[in-house]
């Protein structure tokens, strides 16, 4: 079950930082020069290894006289990996010996004396207080179909963000990339790839954002940045220990747990896409497209990346009314005032189940949902005010004004093939919803005899209950009427043959995964739980999103 989720398996490895060996060059003749490069260089490795604080010193040394700028140093491959090497050894020494604040500056001293050397901060979306640790960014390796990076000017980085109270809705343990560069201003006109290192006056480290900023000037030159944009996602992988399993069978006991995150700062003027996971499965599922995505030419300048995430055993009908709820709440706090259209274009993106809360952020319940599992009008229960809102709010609602697209990635309409069988009755029997869930579902039907279909009169029903092709609610939301003004597109994975549903991707019959109003309709040869990582499939994202983009466009002029 959990192979057939789409929950992520990942092989990463992540090796320490790379660096130039040592060459120390005899002086055995005067027509040998003396490089006080490499001998700042080994004098750092020595001072490193013995635990000296000083090493940092040594590596600053070298990053200047290696600074990009001069033409010697720029055609010279030995200075080039002296430089990139000192700048990595400055990175980790530095953090090490509590000399680098990534948000502020970098501790040196040159003849006893101390220096700050400022660093500053280039095409963030993020604040220097969110600069916590940077990390040099390895040769790793790792099983993302794509790793988007290239070499450059400066190193690549890795970000760590620290943690803190959830009221911008940013998601936790975020990491981003960086790349550092070092200046020296004093460098740039010199005719010499040395200098006399007794004050560092014109110095500073700058640290660039490689989604934003693609190049910088080094003199009288343009040059490309290092990057790599992969690193973050590689990262977060080396120790993901999702518990989706656990959280599949022990929902959570409210619609709290459930949380709408941004990937970035909230960003104005630019249209949110909503990833929504399916069945046993995490936001980690996300990664290959996020990967791609982020990497993609124009992305970035007119979207943003937003995650919901929920408990994947309660129904999915609870979840899409959490999305609704932090939907609107979303745009309460990013702007109470209504002054950001993008904000009323948002793209939705739901992988198998969450492609059905998706649908349910733009559609019209009417009293259709309530009447496919109760036998009177909600007003004559017997129930109390907590009980009836959360009853409100899961069965009656008008489409989301500010969604205006959905993708649906092998989503089951009118249900999964496996829920019918008995390894989907067994998932189901095993689902434990809290007690205090269970508690209220028992006072609800204890106080309402007779007043609920069998489909919810047994027990709460899980979400592979109603993902059953014969639930009375599935069916129900199949036929809900779509808003308008609501452009829908399917991905439908038809990579096998189900015995008695015909073609499916393994899990979700074509069948049931198509819809009759979506706009296009791609067919790909994947199973269900890559489906959503294929190739094919985010090539497919891309070109919707573009699309997207155009018509808002057009809008804006309008």
């Amino acid at each position: 079950a959990v192979h057939s989720s789409g929950c992520l398996v990942n092989r990463v490895t992540w090796p320490s930082p790379s660096y130039a060996a040592p060459q120390w060059i005899e002086k055995t003749s005067s027509d040998i020069p003396f490089d006080p490069a490499e001998a700042a260089y080994a004098a750092g490795l020595a001072f490193e290894d013995k635990g000296f604080p000083c090493c940092v010193d040594q590596y600053f040394e070298v990053v200047i006289l290696t600074a990009p700028g001069h033409s010697e140093v720029n055609a010279n491959p030995r200075q080039i990996d002296l430089h990139r090497s000192a700048l990595t050894k400055l990175t980790t020494c530095g953090t090490r010996f509590s000399r680098l604040d990534p948000g502020c500056g970098l501790l040196v001293y040159c003849n006893g004396q101390p220096h700050r050397i400022p660093i500053t901060h280039h095409g963030f979306v993020w604040e220097p207080t969110d600069f916590l640790r940077v990390v040099p960014v390895p040769n790793y390796s790792s099983s993302l179909r794509n790793l988007h990076r290239r070499s450059g000017v400066g190193i690549p980085l890795l970000v760590t963000r620290p943690r803190r109270p959830d009221a911008e809705l940013v998601s936790k343990n975020l990491v981003f990339p960086a790349t550092m560069i070092f200046r020296c201003i004093d460098s740039v006109d010199s005719s010499s790839s040395s200098k006399e290192v007794d004050e560092y006056d014109g110095c500073s480290i700058e640290i660039h954002d490689p989604l934003r900023v693609d190049a910088v000037q080094i003199g009288r030159e343009v040059l490309p940045i290092a990057k790599d944009l992969s690193s973050p996602f590689a990262y977060r992988l080396l120790d993901y220990r999702g518990n989706i399993v656990t959280e599949f069978l022990t929902p959570a006991a409210n619609e709290g747990e459930s949380r709408l995150s941004t990937v970035e700062p909230y960003q104005k003027g630019k249209i949110p896409i909503v990833l929504i996971h399916g069945l046993l499965s995490d936001p980690f599922t996300w990664i290959e497209m996020m990967n791609d995505l982020y990497a993609t030419e124009g992305f970035i300048e007119n979207f943003q990346i937003w995650l919901f995430e929920y408990p994947t055993g309660q129904p999915f009908f609870t979840s899409a009314a959490a999305l609704r709820e932090q939907l609107e709440n979303a745009r309460c706090t990013f702007d109470p005032d209504g002054r950001d259209p993008k904000l009323s274009e948002i793209v939705l993106v739901g992988h198998s189940m969450g492609g059905l809360i998706a649908k349910l952020q733009v559609t019209f319940s009417g009293d259709m949902l309530w009447q496919s599992v109760a036998r009177i009008p909600l007003e004559q229960l017997t129930v109390s005010p907590a009980m009836k809102e959360r009853l409100v709010s899961a069965f009656f609602f008008d489409p989301s004004a500010h969604v205006s697209r959905v993708v649906f990635v092998g989503t089951p309409h009118r249900g999964s093939a496996i829920a019918n069988r008995p390894i989907g009755r067994i998932a189901s029997s095993l689902v434990t919803q809290p007690e205090d869930r269970r508690a209220s579902h028992r006072e609800l039907i204890e106080n309402n005899p007779w007043a609920f279909t069998s489909e919810v009169t047994e027990r709460i029903p899980s979400s592979v209950d109603i993902l059953n092709p014969d639930s009375k609610l599935l069916q129900t939301i199949d036929k809900l009427p779509i808003a308008a003004n609501v452009h829908l597109h399917s991905v439908i994975g038809n990579s096998r043959w189900t015995f008695g549903y015909g073609a499916s991707d393994g899990i979700v019959p074509v069948a049931s995964a198509r819809h009759a109003q979506a706009c296009t309709q791609l067919f790909v040869s994947e199973k269900h739980a890559k489906l959503h990582k294929n190739d094919e499939t985010i090539q497919e994202v891309i070109a919707i999103l573009r699309e997207h983009s155009q018509s808002s466009h057009g809008k804006s002029r309008n």
